[in-house]
């Protein structure tokens, strides 16, 4: 499991990059930090894409989940990202695996982040699991399994899973059946 983040430089000052873009025409990779990032607005052509990205190191997300479990501020945390689902998905997925590993999801690059799934989903259902694409956008209908996994190892170890939880843990464990 990837625990910390790639360390990238932003290539016009020495603060940590959070942005990794492409510049299509010369195919060349830059790194920017959050001041330095080139605006990418959805709908205008530009000559670079967005590669990969990731929340600063000390964003306010991993300071808040670094606080003990108990304390107000990291159930609020809980009840935003997971209850009320503020960051969608991918944010309560993120949460979900850093109590399950132990590793702060939050600081991770976006690949990092999804390979962690992965090697999560392998690890506690089969090497099958491994065979599924896992970006940004599959690892947001995983949010139910890594819920199930969170609930019985935080919550009440036997719990069961629902019926919607076990038909993605079966597809996951199975892949070749349902193809």
């Amino acid at each position: 499991m990837i625990s910390v983040a790639e360390e990238i430089e932003c290539e016009l000052c020495a603060e940590a990059a959070i942005a990794e873009i492409v510049r299509k025409s010369t195919n060349t990779t830059h790194c920017f930090c959050r001041r330095h990032k080139p605006t990418l607005l959805p709908g205008r052509v530009s000559d670079y894409s967005l590669h990969r990205f990731r929340n600063s190191q000390k964003n306010p997300l991993s300071r808040r989940y670094a606080a003990p479990p108990e304390s107000d501020e990291h159930q609020s945390l809980y009840k935003e990202l997971c209850k009320w689902h503020l960051l969608g998905s991918e944010g309560a997925c993120r949460y979900y695996l850093s109590r399950l590993t132990g590793i702060d999801q939050f600081s991770l690059w976006n690949d990092e982040f999804c390979s962690n799934v992965r090697e999560f989903l392998i690890a506690n259902l089969s090497d099958s699991a491994g065979q599924f694409n896992f970006d940004l956008y599959a690892v947001g209908f995983l949010v139910d399994v890594l819920q199930w996994y969170f609930e019985r190892e935080f919550v009440n170890r036997l719990l069961k899973p629902t019926k919607k939880q076990r038909s993605i843990i079966l597809l996951l464990s199975h892949p070749k059946s349902f193809g």
